[in-house]
């Protein structure tokens, strides 16, 4: 699904409606211009097709995303947010509903501006939806609107989630949330219009409402059982003039064509609310994690919203004003960057020296190399400050255009109405405008007495057009004095000075913000400000708009002029600006502390990790001390001196030394910065802000006294107003009751009513000598007093941290210098590491006398006679001659490849011999491992060549000249699926895993045991048999058997090269495993021996036969312990349920090892050469196999075992230890 709006309709030539057909005044006609699509033309509304798509693309709109975030998150969609309103009103509301989001640990779905058509920079044929929308991340930046929260940002108390969720859109929350899954719930639910114990309650507690609503789901699912609370009705002066809160709202209730306004700092619409959306379809039940507010009916909720304009335009508000500009979300609202972009290309209309002379109404045309100077950007995209030559001075400037620019908004347009309706009200300032550090507020004057809420005097009516109408004169001299306060109170203008004594004012450049349109009227103010100002900037005429993006933004960017100005008509003096500045910098000292008070917990961090390695690296080092110097059993005693005279040992001691020292000196400095800056910051952060506060607190305290006095002015100018109304009355009924008998009377009520009205009169004057004083105390002595002292603090603040911050370098330079020398000592001691003195130490430590073993000899059997030497009878003999030849063969095939090498070897060590010791990874490595395994290769090949000489000389010295046949047989590994006869033995060979041999040139096959024993005689007559006298075969099954021909194995002609082991392997050719030259049997039932010449067998055991029934009904069997001996052979039968295992196989799963039981473990790591090898890993833990030829029986130098994977196969005895 599509996070995009759908494509806009095509553009179809206008037909004449059809009057029978309805039509919906609500829609839009289509447009018959197309803008285009990077909304370059001003004179049409834009579509934001590009913003859209980066917006449908942020991180966020993920389903994968963890919670929560993602198909599995928490959403919170405001459909009840208020629309078609001004921008100020619509922001507040955002910014709040975005913070309720955030502390519900919930993702803000955020959602287009919705314009009022009055408001909207484009005529009605020109919509193309109504009503016309703009996407809020075109007007701002920030959390609010899927921005990245502020650094440091941390989830809501009470939540479990990593981070908080980021705002999402309207049209990704449709596809996490459809509206089968969400939570819908009304705002009549929470506040219905009866509720005055909800409505009037102070904003922090219908704030804590809806969080507990939101973060409990026991309380959202009994919204209606929020209990009611005595309503705390407010006071009231003596003259009972104001109408009651609650009755008010009573009254609202009833009054179904009335509303109360909004003091909206943007465009109103008369009162009107329109919600965000139309009311969906309420379900039942639903998600709580998708959840939805929508607006209820006018009948239930008078304002649907979670915070309605009967909040904003009260008092209440202000009590959650400490948590609101401390948010996140209000902490990261930023300039969009469409505005930006609109607000630097507008930076020259500031700068007087920028401005075309030619014309004061049009916007100024600076020259390009101009605007290219004074338009740079930095890399990170802000604009630089204006640095050119001032024209006619020659000297060079570098200044921000805003810091001489004063900013004033003058509202007309709709607000002319607006005006009215907010006097017949009696409304104050709306929102934050009512903080009361905020100066000159604007006080009520009382409501007439029988005057309802909503029907006001025109006295009122015309005191609130003073001031939310001023004419042109009010309006220069409002302007005119606000300048001049603000410059004497920056040091610009001497206290006292006049007009005639000031020659250039500070400020030079007069910004009007207005939504007024007609130019006769802007020309006419512009002309009363006279030649006061040397530079006016006029929004509505001036600023440039280049496509129809920034035109449809220009609101936001005059509210983004005006906040860059130095001064901004409506702030009134700078103590808050003061104060802001000063939370600044007790914001930043906060930053600060965290900072080197995280750096001082990741500092014990590391020492803390820093010492449990310098523990276990001294633990280690005294397990291997000894060795390290002398070895493991040295030949003469030694002693701690001894130790230390190694070199290598004593840098070793060092680096664990400095390892330790290093810990230490991580904890001193995290100790150091912790009670010396972290703590420091601390008490001056508090102390700071307590003397902040008691500032902002007398502040306060020096606006109540003097709007009390103002409150008192107005009571008694009213007062006196009306006892001078009571004396016109008196007066005229006395001319009335000139002969009435009450006459007289009359007369002195007249007298009395008249000393009334004159002592009202005194009091009046009195309460305005007092004002004036009051004024004048406050704003030349009480105030510059008040900011001299917040100068006095900050000045104190920023050089107590700027010292703290130093000794804080001091301490962590001196830990640096510590650590240094910890290096340079490790240095010294690495620098002295002598390899041929630690060498010759270990020598001196480990000489013994070392005699060679004596030679074997043979040693007869103690049951049989013989002698040592070779028998060269018939049978022997061809053994031996067979075996000669083929020692020979081996011997011309390994000879070239020692020589090869040798020559390998020798070349790898004149590399290693030019190579010099460096600190970086070089081929030495490499090269050693090519050293080393040649050498090992080598050395196997020499001991395969000496075994391979031995053999034939002492062959050749028992046979002397006579080496048998000169036709030896060109034996081949076969295997025979049917049993055949072997050529020496005559027993039969049967079997898939190569049970015998096959002469390829003859055809003759043997046993594999048996090829050894055939004479060398391939392609001659067979000689008599010179084989002892055996048994006649009289079993009819054996004697029936007919024998195919064999199948010689594919694997036996599969040519590969020799390795060191295969020329000791194939000499023991005829001492091969049982399992390849018998077939296996499973022993049916179990036989116990009787005799010597018997084999104890039990049930299911597997044997090999070695002989088959020759018809006595015994078979000769063998065990796996290599035993033998005879069993019924009605006992057995064959099987291959366990075939005889090849070389280096892994064996089948379920199917038992044969292993041995001793472990070895390899020391150095070896590569397989063949199939029948297995490779070696040093630290490898292999089992040896077992039997009579098996483990260490396999051959010289050479040991057969099963590795961790269940490999079977062999490996030289040298490159592993027996554990």
């Amino acid at each position: 699904m599509s996070l995009l709006r759908p494509p806009l309709p095509t553009p179809q030539p206008t037909e004449t409606p059809n009057n029978n057909e309805d039509t919906i005044p609500n829609d839009p006609p289509i447009p018959t211009k197309q803008q285009t699509p990077d909304d370059t033309d001003p004179s049409l509304p834009p579509h934001y097709t590009a913003l859209r798509q980066e917006l449908a693309s942020l991180p966020q709109h993920n389903l994968s995303l963890p919670y929560p975030e993602g198909a599995t998150g928490r959403y919170l969609k405001f459909s009840s947010q208020i629309s078609q309103l001004g921008w100020n009103n619509v922001l507040n509301e955002v910014l709040m509903n975005a913070h309720l989001a955030y502390r519900a640990n919930r993702a803000y779905v955020f959602m287009d501006y919705g314009w009022k058509r009055e408001y909207y920079p484009w005529p009605e044929d020109l919509m193309f939806e109504n009503p016309p929308r703009t996407p809020m991340a075109a007007l701002m930046s920030g959390p609010a609107v899927g921005g990245e929260w502020p650094e440091g940002t941390k989830p809501a108390a009470g939540s479990d989630s990593v981070g908080p969720p980021r705002a999402v859109s309207e049209e990704y929350f449709d596809l996490v949330c459809p509206p089968h899954k969400r939570r819908i719930l009304r705002t009549s639910e929470v506040k219905p219009k009866d509720r005055y114990d909800i409505l009037l309650r102070p904003g922090r507690e219908v704030f804590d409402i809806w969080l507990n609503l939101l973060t409990d789901r026991a309380a959202l699912d009994n919204v209606t059982l929020i209990p009611r609370i005595p309503l705390p009705l407010p006071d009231h002066d003596d003259d009972d003039e104001d109408e009651d809160d609650v009755e008010s709202l009573e009254k609202l209730s009833r009054q179904d064509d009335q509303d109360p306004p909004d003091d909206d700092d943007d465009d109103n619409n008369d009162g009107d609310t329109i919600t965000q959306e139309g009311e969906p379809k309420k379900t039942d039940g639903g998600n709580d994690d998708c959840l939805e507010i929508i607006p209820a009916p006018r009948e239930e909720d008078n304002y649907p919203q979670v915070f309605d304009l009967w909040l904003w335009g009260s008092e209440r508000v202000l009590s959650l004003w400490e948590e609101f500009k401390d948010s996140p979300v209000s902490k990261g609202l930023g300039t969009s960057p469409l505005v930006e972009r609109c607000v630097q290309r507008n930076y020259h209309l500031f700068n007087r020296h920028l401005r075309s002379p030619s014309s004061d109404k049009s916007p100024s045309s600076p020259s390009k190399e101009i605007l290219e100077e004074s338009l740079e950007e930095d890399n990170d995209g802000e604009l630089k400050k204006d640095r050119r030559q001032a024209i006619g001075t020659g000297s060079t400037v570098e200044r921000d255009p805003f810091e001489k620019t004063f900013a004033v908004h003058i509202r007309r347009g709709d607000y002319k109405s607006a005006c009215v309706r907010l006097a017949e009200w009696n409304s104050t300032f709306y929102s934050w405008n009512q903080l009361p550090f905020l100066p000159d507020h604007f006080i009520p004057p009382p409501y007439p007495r029988k005057k309802v809420q909503g029907k006001t005097s025109e006295a009122n009516i015309q005191k609130y057009l003073e001031r939310c109408l001023p004419d042109d004169a009010a309006i220069v001299k409002k302007v005119e004095d606000s300048r001049r306060d603000w410059e004497i109170e920056m040091g610009h203008l001497a206290k006292g000075a006049d007009d005639s004594q000031i020659n250039n004012h500070y400020l030079e450049t007069l910004f009007i913000l207005t939504n007024e349109r007609d130019p006769a009227f802007l020309d006419e103010l512009k002309s009363s400000f006279g030649k006061s100002w040397k530079n006016i900037v006029i929004s509505s005429l001036e600023i440039e708009y280049v496509d129809a993006q920034e035109k449809d933004v220009g609101m936001a960017v005059d509210m983004d002029l005006a906040r860059r100005a130095a001064v901004f008509l409506g702030n009134g003096d700078q103590c808050d600006r003061i104060a802001a500045y000063f939370d600044t910098h007790l914001e930043l000292i906060g930053d600060i502390r965290e900072i080197y008070n995280s750096r001082a917990a990741l500092e014990r961090e590391y020492a803390a990790k820093l010492q449990i390695l310098a523990r276990k690296a001294a633990d280690k080092k005294a397990r291997v001390e000894q060795n390290i110097a002398v070895g493991a059993d040295p030949s003469k005693s030694w002693d701690v001196d001894t130790l230390k005279s190694n070199t290598l040992n004593v840098a070793y001691d060092e680096i664990i030394n400095s390892i330790s020292s290093t810990a230490e000196d991580h904890l001193g400095i995290a100790d150091a910065v912790t009670s010396q800056v972290v703590e420091v910051l601390r008490v001056v952060e508090r102390k700071n802000e307590e003397a902040k506060k008691k500032e902002m607190a007398f502040f306060g305290k020096l606006l109540q006294d003097r709007d009390r006095t103002y409150n008192d002015r107005l009571k008694n100018k009213q007062k006196y107003d009306d006892d001078c109304l009571e004396v016109e009355a008196f007066r005229q009924k006395q001319g009335r009751t000139t002969d009435d008998k009450h006459a007289e009377r009359a007369a002195k009520q007249a007298e009395q009513q008249r000393n009334d009205m004159l002592n009202s009169k005194n009091v009046y004057l009195i309460s305005i000598a007092i004002a004036n004083q009051a004024k004048a105390r406050f704003y030349l002595n009480d105030l510059p007093r008040l900011e001299d002292e917040f100068q006095g603090l900050q000045t104190r603040l920023v050089q107590r941290l700027t010292k703290i911050l130093l000794h804080c370098q001091q301490l962590q330079q001196g830990h640096l210098d510590s650590l240094k020398s910890r290096v340079a000592a490790v240095e010294t001691r690495l620098n002295a590491v002598n390899p041929a003195q630690d060498e010759a130490l270990f020598a001196t430590h480990n000489a013994r006398p070392f005699t060679a073993p004596s030679d074997w000899k043979f040693e007869p059997c103690s049951g049989h006679y013989d002698t040592d030497a070779m028998s060269i009878d018939p049978v022997p003999k061809v053994f031996i001659q067979n075996k000669l030849r083929k020692c020979k063969e081996k011997l011309q095939e390994l000879q070239p490849i020692i020589t090869s090498q040798k020559g390998d070897a020798a070349q790898t060590v004149r590399s290693i011999e030019n190579y010099r010791p460096d600190h970086s990874i070089g081929t030495v490595d490499d090269l050693t491992d090519r050293f080393l395994e040649a050498q090992h290769q080598l050395s196997l090949y020499l001991t395969s060549e000496h075994i391979l000489k031995v053999e034939i000389e002492t062959i050749v010295a028992a046979v002397g000249a006579d080496e048998g046949g000169r036709s030896p047989h060109q034996f081949k590994s076969s295997s025979f699926s049917i049993p055949t006869q072997c050529g020496y033995c005559k027993s039969s060979i049967w079997g898939l895993s190569k049970q015998g041999k096959t002469c390829k040139s003859c055809g003759i096959s043997v046993h594999t045991k048996c090829e050894l024993k055939i004479p060398a005689n391939c392609g001659q007559p067979d000689e008599p048999s010179s084989a002892p006298l055996t048994r006649s075969n009289t079993s009819a099954t054996t004697a029936s058997r007919v024998s195919l021909a064999p199948t010689i194995s594919s694997d036996s002609s599969r040519v590969q090269p020799p390795t060191a082991s295969s020329f000791v392997k194939e000499l023991h050719s005829d001492e091969v495993s049982i399992a390849e030259s018998h077939p296996a049997a499973r022993v049916l039932f179990s036989f116990k021996a009787s005799s010597e010449f018997e084999l104890a067998v039990r049930e299911g055991q597997i044997v090999h036969v070695v002989e088959e029934d020759d018809g006595s009904g015994w078979v000769k069997v063998m065990d796996d312990g290599g035993e033998t001996g005879l069993v019924p052979a009605t006992y057995i039968e064959e099987t291959d349920a366990v075939p005889a295992p090849g070389p280096a196989s892994t064996p089948a799963p379920g199917r038992a090892q044969q292993g041995s039981g001793e472990q070895v473990r390899a020391l150095y790591p070896y590569q397989a050469q063949g199939a029948d090898e297995i490779p070696l890993k040093e630290g490898d833990i292999l089992e040896l196999s077992s039997g009579l030829h098996g483990g260490k029986n396999y051959g010289e130098g050479w040991w057969e075992g099963y590795n961790s994977k269940g490999q079977k196969g062999i490996f030289p005895s040298n490159y592993v230890e027996v554990l």
